[in-house]
């Protein structure tokens, strides 16, 4: 896990990715998912701002990569309008970016082939679109979520699901079910747009906190974290959604628990481990 400090969006995108990703070779197919809401106005901190998509799509096609972005609609409270694909690019604030970048999809993963995968007994409804690339990138942002304590890494997966597996979840155990979705389609990179955090009533109605940083990594569970002190006290304190329940091979229903600790603060957190990402 890489931490950089917060200068400006392309900045600090620059020094983050050219150290996650030295070695990114032209021509590589690159899928980003972006942290997007479905409440309008979104709060400073809730959604991927568009100023670090536009830095991180410039860094990536400079490169000569093929890029696709994609998201599916979104499930909305009954005094909001349905945020249907086009609905949620202009909310997102992203319309100037599908003319600045023509050679960059954007991708309404409600209308995309899907595919069963597994994590254990559980079978989950994924777009056949990321079985394609080689590489995913998850785009959280740093909340507080009301059902899930935190609303990061693995949380942000949840916006590849259709709306009847969404609900799904929902209904049958959020926690549990995004531990099975988070093994069944780990994405290669996740990397956290933390200059501004939200705690309290998150993911929707909380307060924006200053933190002064982005970061990421390879290991979703390492990037994701729950602080044990305010956001803006502790931010790298590596804990996710704890505890999650994880079902590991022949071991059913069995929590894997590790202590981390942020060397020089006395912070100390347990966390529930995922199993590692399970071949589709």
């Amino acid at each position: 896990m890489i931490l950089e400090p917060f200068d400006t969006p392309q900045g600090t995108l620059e020094r983050l990715l050219g150290r996650l990703l030295p070695d990114l070779a032209p021509g590589s197919r690159v899928f980003v998912k972006p942290n997007w809401c479905a409440r309008t106005p979104p709060k400073p901190s809730e959604n991927t701002t568009p100023e670090f998509l536009d830095g991180l799509l410039g860094w990536l096609l400079a490169r000569g990569a093929e890029v696709t972005v994609g998201h599916a609609s979104l499930l909305t409270p009954p005094d909001h309008p349905y945020m249907g694909f086009a609905n949620l690019i202009r909310m997102a604030r992203t319309d100037d970016l599908l003319e600045r970048y023509p050679h960059v999809r954007f991708v309404d993963l409600e209308l995309e082939p899907m595919e069963v995968r597994r994590s254990g007994e559980v079978a989950l409804l994924l777009p056949r679109i990321l079985r394609d690339q080689d590489l995913v990138i998850n785009c959280a942002r740093l909340k507080t979520h009301m059902m899930t304590q935190v609303s990061i890494g693995v949380k942000n997966l949840m916006g590849l699901l259709p709306d009847n597996e969404k609900l799904r979840l929902h209904r049958d155990g959020l926690e549990e079910l995004i531990a099975h979705l988070g093994n069944a389609c780990w994405p290669d990179l996740t990397i956290v747009e933390a200059d501004l955090g939200m705690e309290g009533e998150g993911s929707h109605h909380g307060d924006d906190i200053a933190c002064g940083y982005y970061l990421g990594g390879d290991d979703m569970l390492e990037v994701g974290f729950r602080p044990d002190e305010p956001l803006g006290e502790a931010p790298l304190v590596r804990l996710e959604a704890a505890p999650v329940p994880c079902v590991e091979e022949g071991e059913e229903g069995a929590e894997v628990r590790c202590t981390l600790a942020l060397s020089g603060t006395g912070l100390t957190g347990t966390v529930t481990e995922l199993p590692k990402r399970s071949s589709p």
